[in-house]
């Protein structure tokens, strides 16, 4: 198939129909015996635009360590409602030049099917549900959402608000129960925290902030599980002349204000997506040198990033300087 003049064309077109009828792939453990490895990466984005600050920052990452390692690395997205059809794959997985792949988005299993058929060298990046059998780099979300909690409870702040996207999404609904459990901690009950729940379906989040400090009109802070929605509240806010941090306070996650350019100096729950892209590339390369490596799930600790959007609340503050 690789241009041998032995071989006649109608040999190689009935090959080439068989070869997709049974959805073959060259294995590239097979073919390191012959090329060795080509020292170039994959990654792709399933489902995700490549506009979101959250996969923005995840390909940066990426883009550094494998720069970092000497490789070099091919970028592409992926329509998980095609994938049945080998012809509309991304090339990245059609041709013989990459060694691994990264992937992260929604990744649905009967990719990592074909992918693990192929025997190609994979790593799921961030924080999807587990996969047996698939190597994963994960964040954790909900020890994110219990950290920051712990931090605002800490500052004083007893009656604080959540905004998750819906919780029928694992990401979202880990970074509540994190919140839950830190608020059962201190004796909340689960009506008392489930009432300080909003839900965020869209980006717009002014209703739903509206929403939740009519329902919750003592609320001295908030906890949002993405700072994009944290930004948002924020600014809702102090259009209404409420001085964040003085007279309430505002947490997101994700950490990604910066890659924005949002002159925001934002608390929030640092997933540290530097160090996740760092493991998974290093794991990639272990998998491609050593397809026998016993497949594992990696999960990276977050830590809270404090900033100038939470203080004491004003309460606190006041018997302070009394």
């Amino acid at each position: 198939m690789s241009g041998h003049p032995g071989i006649s064309d109608e040999v190689v077109s009935r090959i080439e129909a068989l070869a997709r009828k049974l959805d073959y792939r060259p294995s590239a453990a097979a073919r390191s015996f012959v090329t060795q490895v080509n020292n170039v990466l994959g990654m792709v984005v399933c489902n995700r635009t490549f506009d979101s600050p959250v996969y923005a920052g995840l390909m940066s990452g990426v883009e550094r360590w494998v720069r970092e390692r000497d490789l070099k690395l091919q970028v592409s997205w992926c329509d998980v409602e095609h994938i049945d059809r080998s012809d509309t794959l991304p090339p990245i997985f059609r041709d013989d030049g990459v060694d691994g792949v990264i992937l992260t988005g929604a990744v649905p299993e009967r990719l990592l099917e074909r992918l693990s058929k192929w025997e190609m060298p994979v790593v799921l990046l961030g924080s999807l549900p587990g996969f047996r059998g698939v190597n994963q780099v994960a964040g954790d979300a909900r020890r994110g959402g219990e950290l920051i909690a712990r931090h605002l409870m800490g500052m004083g702040h007893e009656r604080i608000g959540i905004m998750v996207g819906p919780r029928s999404r694992p990401l979202h609904q880990q970074y509540f129960e994190g919140f839950r459990d830190a608020c059962r901690e201190v004796g909340m009950d689960d009506g008392q925290i489930e009432r300080r729940v909003q839900e965020v379906y869209s980006v717009d989040a002014v209703n739903v902030t509206a929403a939740l400090l009519e329902r919750e009109p003592d609320l001295t802070a908030i906890f949002c599980d993405t700072d994009l929605v944290a930004w948002q509240v924020i600014q809702f806010l102090r259009a209404r002349g409420i001085d964040v941090p003085r007279q309430f306070s505002v947490a997101g996650a994700g950490r990604v204000c910066r890659s924005l350019n949002v002159p925001l100096d934002l608390t929030t729950v640092d997933v540290q997506f530097d160090q996740m892209c760092r493991v998974a590339v290093d794991l990639l390369q272990e998998l491609v040198k050593d397809s026998s490596v016993v497949a594992r799930r990696i999960v990276v600790e977050p830590c809270v990033a404090p900033g100038n959007t939470a203080a004491a609340p004003l309460r606190t503050q006041k018997e302070t300087t009394a």
